[in-house]
């Protein structure tokens, strides 16, 4: 099954991602555990029209379709999308507070680090249905995904296209500019993008030491050997208090 319609598409990613991983290979179990957290936080926040796509590393593609009124929906996914980094924030600090005096691998004592970005274009798409999973296609998709690489110096921003803001105009009371990427297989791209306010109050970054390598090794060996414990029994690991799972232990 195939069909040509429009679309709104939003892209979210979390910033520092690359970094956050290559910091803490130590703690490579914790910081996949963490990143899937945060985004499922995002994911979670969405509501209907608005459905994920896919999952891609550490971003998520969400899109909803529209035929005779595309202001609205486009203005119904701006108000989500600036909900979604209000519901990282919070699981971030959720997230922080929680393993606080807790695990001191590098994943565990640098969530703080990380940020969320999120895309919004519009355009038309082709969206295919190829068994049980729901593709897209078309240059509206290609160009969303060029925006990742971008000059923006900024790691947490909101980005509207030009297609996307004809529709919405000036809605969001953020410090914004605007910018003109260029790519060769997409030409260029007019943007406006938003900035959330600089003096948003993050919570405190625990103080537990960072482990040395030695111990992350026998960290990584501990935490294989309880996910296995866990397949097995249904139990939550030990020694890992971010997940709603094993806090209730």
């Amino acid at each position: 099954m195939m069909k040509l319609t429009n679309a709104v598409l939003v892209l979210v990613d979390i910033s520092g991602y690359t970094r956050f991983l290559q910091w803490n290979r130590e703690s490579l179990l914790h910081a996949e555990e963490l990143i899937t957290e945060l985004l499922e936080a995002v994911i979670d926040s969405a509501e209907y029209p608005l459905e994920l796509n896919k999952l891609e590393g550490d971003a998520a593609l969400l899109y909803t379709t529209y035929t005779d009124d595309p202001e609205a929906a486009a203005l119904d996914v701006l108000k989500q999308v600036s909900g979604f980094l209000d519901a990282f924030r919070a699981r971030q600090e959720q997230l922080i507070a929680d393993g606080a005096g807790g695990c001191g691998c590098p994943a565990c004592t640098n969530i703080h680090t990380l940020r969320l970005k999120a895309f919004l274009h519009t355009g038309e798409v082709v969206v295919k249905q190829v068994r049980q999973f729901t593709e897209l296609a078309g240059q509206a998709v290609i160009e969303i995904h060029r925006l990742l690489k971008n000059s923006i110096e900024f790691d947490e921003y909101i980005l509207l296209t030009a297609p996307f803001f004809k529709l919405t105009g000036d809605r969001l009371s953020l410090r914004s500019t605007s910018g003109t990427e260029t790519y060769p297989d997409a030409g260029s791209i007019q943007y406006q993008v938003y900035f959330p306010e600089p003096g948003r109050v993050y919570a405190a970054t625990p103080t537990a030491k960072p482990m040395s390598r030695p111990r992350g090794i026998l960290e990584i060996m501990r935490l294989q050997f309880a996910i296995l414990r866990r397949r097995l029994t249904g139990q939550a690991p030990e020694g890992f208090s971010h997940l709603p799972e094993a806090a209730a232990q």
